[in-house]
């Protein structure tokens, strides 16, 4: 996919990963069946504005670590797209859900991690 399936583009943040800074948006998937999607060449994070707040973050670290594989240069080791997608897909609904049940990690990572 591309920008072309993404419509009514609303600049979110930026998140710098490695080497690259990616410009994150929350937009209008013209295709029903993607919530986000990570555009390497472009530097983009598009995802699906509609979804409630939970699921954009857990899209948002979905795409994120596509983009760590990526960038660390994991993605060609991997090799198959099935297989990097299940691993993608249980790393970031397991971040979320361990996120949301334990608040005092997200203010020990703010606390300790400030650049």
């Amino acid at each position: 996919m591309s920008e072309a399936y993404w419509n009514e583009c609303e600049d979110w943040m930026n998140l710098t990963v490695g080497y690259k800074t990616y410009k994150v948006v929350q937009a209008h998937s013209l295709d029903s069946k993607f919530l986000g999607e990570a555009c390497h060449a472009e530097s983009l994070i598009y995802i699906e504005k509609t979804q409630k707040e939970t699921e954009k973050i857990n899209t948002l670290l979905h795409e994120l670590i596509h983009i760590i594989f990526s960038v660390s240069g994991l993605h060609p080791i991997l090799g198959k797209k099935k297989l990097e997608e299940g691993i993608v897909e249980c790393v970031a609904n397991m971040l979320t859900d361990t996120f949301k049940r334990n608040p005092e990690l997200i203010q020990l990572l703010h606390d300790e991690c400030k650049v």
